[in-house]
């Protein structure tokens, strides 16, 4: 009696548990930080589980020997936490897939903003150069007569 008292308060621990679980997947809307082989090691530990509640229940009836209610609440809990722990994969199924969309938007907009870049240092490359071929047309020649003047201080 007390161990199925135990046990019933250890799944039940649990069952609070993993509700949370899903919440917190579904809201997070990602995949990251989440480890779907825990909770599939996880699903196969209740399994086990409910094939040794099952496996008690059939002894019990060849035994014509009465379970008590802590049996059933436990076995309950086990479905329970199990199709939570579903629907948690599910989830991080979901949000794997936004996951991956959502990288593949980020990486579209750094392109985008990478191809921008280069063109706008292309257009500041040629600019640069306009500006200097104007210069070249604007600047007069320096007069011949300035050189020989200086050439005659020099003397």
């Amino acid at each position: 009696m007390m161990t199925d008292l135990f046990e019933l308060l250890m799944i039940v621990c649990f069952g609070i548990s993993w509700p949370l679980s899903v919440v917190k997947s579904y809201k997070a809307r990602t995949a990251k930080g989440k480890s779907v082989m825990f909770e599939v090691f996880i699903m196969i530990g209740y399994c086990f589980g409910i094939a040794r509640k099952v496996i008690m229940y059939q002894q019990a009836m060849a035994d014509k020997t009465a379970l008590d209610l802590l049996f059933y609440l436990a076995w309950f809990f086990y479905f329970f936490n199990l199709i939570m722990i579903l629907i948690d994969i599910i989830l991080w199924i979901r949000n794997s897939i936004l996951d991956r969309k959502h990288d593949k938007e980020e990486k579209k907009k750094m392109e985008e903003l990478q191809n921008a870049l280069e063109k706008a240092n292309k257009e500041k490359e040629a600019a640069k150069e306009t500006v200097e071929a104007k210069e070249e047309e604007v600047l007069p020649e320096e007069p011949v007569e300035a050189e020989t003047e200086e050439n005659e201080e020099e003397v």
